[in-house]
C-alpha cells in the first residue's frame, strides 16, 4: 500500500511571528483533490481531506467551568498535549489513475461543514464550527508512488499576535483593569488565561462583561468561547467566587456577570475558553462597570449638589438614578461621572448606574447622607434677657449641624424647630417650624413671644438628636422692645444703620406712643429723634454713621417720661477682625449654554459664635479660562516629557460689593456660551480673609 499511494502531512498555521513559525490552525478542513492528468481537471473522484490538528488535544477544560463532564470524565482524555500537533494534518493514502505513477494534487483550506459538526465528532469544536480566519490560495503539489511529503499550509491575512499587550497576566501576576475599564486582548497562545486586577470597596456592586469578536472587531459565537470569574485575593484558581459560562447573553458573543461586593479586597477577574483553547483569532473585548467613591458624601435636601463618582467603564449612555430618583448627568468620562443629585429628604440613599445599551450596572449601597443623615446637631445660641409679651426675643435659637466629627458643617440640612405655646417662630408663622443650615452648617430660629412665663424650644434633625433652650415672657402696661438690639458695622461704613423699636402694653403693640432715640455714646446723629409708632407699634429711625472707630449706643424712649427705654449698639469691626464665609455657589459645574448660580458669601466677625457683619466693602477678582488639557507630552523616540500649558485667560474683571444687613454679599457670575468650556476662579476678599470659588462650564 505504502509503494503505491503518496502521503501528504504537515501543518495549518497562522502567519509566522517573529521570524518564527506561526500558531498551529486547529479545526480547518485540509483537501486534497488529484488534477486528473488525462484532462488537466481537477478530479471529483480522487480526493481525501483531514481536520487539522486532529491529533491534538482539543478540550482541556478550564478553571471557571471545570476539567471534566458531567460523569466526571475529563475533557482531555483523548489527543496530546504536544503543541506540534496542534493544526497537524495527515492525508495518506492518496491515490493514482491507472498507468500513472506521477500526478499533481491541489491543496485547499476550508471551513469545516456544519452538517458535519452537530452530533459529530470533530474534537473540539464539535459544539461549534469556527471558520478560518484569513483566506488561503489553493496550491499544488506533485507527488509520486511511495512519496512522503511534508507540507506547511500558513493562511494569510489571519491574525499573528501570539499574545497581547497586557500579558503575562496569569493568576498569580494579575494586571490592574484599565483606567478606562474597557479593553480587547486575546486569549493566545493554546491555554492562554487572562486575569485583571480590581480594588473593590464594600457594599458595591460591579459588572463584568465579556464580547467574542472576530477579525472584523465585530461580535461573535463561532471563535472564543469566553468563561469568566470573579476571585478573592485569598481563593484557589480552580474555586472562583462567581463563575459565568460562555454567552447566555440576549447579545451576540456576550458572557455578562454582576458581582455583589461584601469585603474590600483585590479581586481577580478572568477570561478564559470555555475548551481551555487560545489562538491568535481568539479576541475579546472586556468592560467593567464600577463605581468606587463619590465626592462629597453628602447632599442637601433641595438637591442641585453636584457629586462626582470616580470608578470605571462609565460610558456616555450611563444613567444614574440615587434611591428612585433620577439624577441629572453633568459630565461623563470613562473613570469619573458628575452628577446633580435629586431632591431627597434627610435619609441615607443608594446610587444606581447603568447602561441602558449593555445592561452594564454598578451600585454604590448606602453611600450618600442627604441633609442631616448621620449627623450631630449642636446648640450655639439659645439665652435671651427677658422678653417683653407680643414682641420678638433679641436672640434667636441658633443651631449648627455637623459631621459626627463635630467640625465639618453639614449644608442644607432639614432642623425641626418646635416650641411649647407662648412662642410662635415668624419664619413659619407657627409653634413648629422647618428651617435649613447654610453653608457653615447653621440655622438660627426667631421667636415671638406672646404670652407671659417661661417656654421650651427644641431643635432636631432626622437622626432624633436634639438640643433645647428656653424663653421666657413679661407682661407689663408698657413696655419697649429691640427686636434686633446690636448691628456690627465695618469700622469703614459710611450709612445709616436702621434702627427698630417696638412698644407694647399688656401683651399689644401700642399705636400712636411716642419714642425718643439718643446717641448715648460714640458719634452718630439718628434721624428722626422721635417718631410715633404705627399700627403694628413699631417706631424707626437711621443711625447714621462715618468710619467709627468705637461702639455706638443708641437709647430708645418712650414717652411720657422716657421710660422705659433699651439700648441699640452699634460694634465697629476692623477690616482685621473680619472673616467671609462661603454660602453657596462654590464647585459649580454646568453644561455649556446654562446659567450658574449666584456665588454668595457671609462676613462675620472673628467671635467665637460669630456676628454678621454689614456694609464691608468684599472684591471679587473673577478670570475666565479657556477648558483646556492641563498639560502636553513632547515625545523624543520613547522618552516623553510633560510639559504643562499656560493657562489661556478669556477673561478677567473686578468688581466690588458691601455686605447687607445679615452679613450677606452675593455676586452674580456669567458668560457668553461661544467661549465654549470654561474653567472660572473667582477670588473674593473681605478685610484680611479671602475665599476662592471654582466654577466649571463642560461640553
Amino acid at each position: 500500500f505504502l509503494e503505491n499511494t503518496a502521503r501528504i502531512e504537515g501543518s495549518v498555521r497562522f502567519p509566522p511571528v517573529n521570524g518564527g513559525n506561526g500558531q498551529g490552525m486547529q479545526g480547518v478542513n485540509v483537501v486534497a483533490r488529484m488534477i486528473d492528468p488525462a484532462t488537466g481537471l481537477i478530479s471529483t473522484k480522487y480526493s481525501a481531506s483531514c481536520v487539522s490538528g486532529f491529533l491534538f488535544r482539543g478540550n482541556a477544560g478550564n478553571p471557571i467551568t471545570g476539567y471534566t463532564d458531567n460523569e466526571g470524565i475529563s475533557f482531555d482524555q483523548f489527543g496530546s498535549n504536544d503543541a506540534s500537533l496542534e493544526g497537524f494534518f495527515d492525508l495518506a493514502g492518496l491515490e493514482f489513475p491507472a498507468g500513472y505513477s506521477t500526478v499533481r494534487y491541489q491543496l485547499s483550506l476550508e471551513s469545516v461543514n456544519r452538517l458535519y459538526v452537530d452530533g459529530l465528532s470533530v474534537g473540539p469544536y464539535k459544539e461549534v464550527s469556527i471558520p478560518m480566519p484569513g483566506t488561503f490560495t489553493p496550491i499544488t503539489v506533485t507527488v509520486s508512488k511511495g512519496l512522503d511529503l511534508h507540507q506547511d499550509l500558513v493562511v494569510q491575512g489571519a491574525p499573528a499576535e501570539p499574545g497581547d499587550k497586557w500579558e503575562p497576566n496569569d493568576f498569580a501576576h494579575p494586571v490592574d483593569v484599565p483606567s478606562s475599564g474597557d479593553w480587547i486582548a486575546s486569549l493566545s497562545p493554546y491555554g492562554d488565561r487572562d486575569y485583571y486586577r480590581l480594588h473593590a470597596r464594600a457594599n458595591r456592586t460591579f459588572s463584568f462583561r465579556v464580547t467574542a469578536l472576530k477579525e472584523n472587531g465585530l461580535p461573535t459565537t463561532s471563535k472564543a468561547a469566553p468563561a469568566i470569574g470573579i476571585w478573592q485575593s485569598a481563593e484557589a484558581e480552580n474555586a472562583p467566587s462567581l463563575a459565568q459560562p460562555a454567552f447566555g447573553s440576549m447579545q451576540t458573543g456576550v458572557t455578562q456577570v454582576s458581582a455583589d461586593i461584601n469585603v474590600e479586597d483585590d479581586y481577580k477577574l478572568g477570561v478564559v475558553d470555555t475548551r481551555g483553547d487560545g489562538r491568535p483569532d481568539f479576541a475579546y473585548e472586556a468592560h467593567v462597570m464600577y463605581a468606587d467613591v463619590i465626592s462629597p458624601t453628602r447632599a442637601g435636601v433641595h438637591g442641585n449638589t453636584q457629586i462626582a463618582i470616580t470608578g470605571y467603564g462609565f460610558t456616555p449612555t450611563t444613567t444614574v438614578k440615587v434611591g428612585d430618583a433620577t439624577a441629572q448627568v453633568i459630565s461623563q468620562q470613562s473613570g469619573q461621572l458628575i452628577i446633580s443629585a435629586p431632591a431627597l429628604s434627610d435619609s441615607t440613599q443608594t446610587i444606581y448606574l447603568q447602561d441602558p445599551a449593555t445592561g452594564l450596572m454598578a451600585q454604590m449601597t448606602d453611600v450618600l447622607n442627604y441633609g442631616a443623615a448621620n449627623a450631630r446637631i449642636t446648640l450655639l445660641q439659645g439665652s435671651n434677657p427677658q422678653v417683653p409679651v407680643g414682641t420678638q426675643a433679641p436672640n434667636p435659637v441658633r443651631v449648627r449641624v455637623t459631621e459626627t466629627d463635630g467640625v465639618t458643617p453639614v449644608a442644607d440640612a432639614a432642623v425641626q424647630f418646635v416650641a411649647s405655646a407662648g412662642v410662635v417662630f415668624p419664619a413659619c408663622g407657627n409653634s413648629n417650624c422647618t428651617l435649613f443650615t447654610d453653608a457653615s452648617g447653621e440655622a438660627d430660629a426667631y421667636m415671638l413671644v406672646t404670652a407671659a412665663g417661661a417656654f421650651t424650644i427644641t431643635a432636631s434633625i432626622s437622626t432624633g438628636v436634639l438640643v433645647q433652650a428656653t424663653v421666657s415672657g413679661v407682661e407689663y402696661s408698657l413696655d419697649i422692645s429691640l427686636p434686633k438690639p446690636n448691628a456690627w458695622v465695618a469700622s469703614s461704613i459710611t450709612g445709616s444703620v436702621p434702627l427698630s423699636a417696638i412698644v407694647v402694653g399688656n401683651g399689644q403693640a401700642l399705636a400712636g406712643q411716642t419714642v425718643n432715640f439718643k446717641v448715648m455714646s460714640g458719634t452718630a446723629t439718628v434721624i428722626p429723634s422721635s417718631a410715633v409708632t404705627d399700627a403694628t407699634g413699631t417706631a424707626s429711625a437711621a443711625v447714621n454713621v462715618n468710619h467709627i472707630t468705637s461702639d455706638v449706643i443708641v437709647s430708645a424712649c418712650v414717652e411720657p417720661g422716657d421710660a422705659p427705654c433699651r439700648n441699640f449698639t452699634i460694634h465697629s469691626v476692623a477690616a482685621a477682625n473680619v472673616q467671609a464665609t462661603k454660602t453657596s455657589g462654590d464647585n459649580q459645574i454646568i453644561t455649556v449654554g446654562q446659567a450658574f448660580a449666584d456665588i454668595r458669601l457671609r462676613v462675620t466677625d472673628s467671635s467665637s459664635i460669630p456676628n454678621p457683619v454689614s456694609g464691608m466693602p468684599v472684591q471679587f477678582l473673577v478670570t475666565a479660562f479657556a477648558a483646556n488639557k492641563s498639560h502636553n507630552t513632547e515625545w523624543n523616540g520613547e522618552a516623553g516629557t510633560t510639559v504643562p500649558y499656560d493657562p489661556v485667560v478669556l477673561s478677567s474683571l473686578v468688581a466690588t460689593r458691601s455686605s447687607d444687613a445679615n452679613g450677606y454679599v452675593s455676586l452674580p457670575v456669567s458668560f457668553s456660551a461661544n467661549w465654549g468650556p470654561l474653567v472660572i476662579t473667582v477670588q473674593a476678599s473681605a478685610g484680611i480673609s479671602t475665599q476662592t470659588f471654582t466654577l466649571k462650564s463642560v461640553s
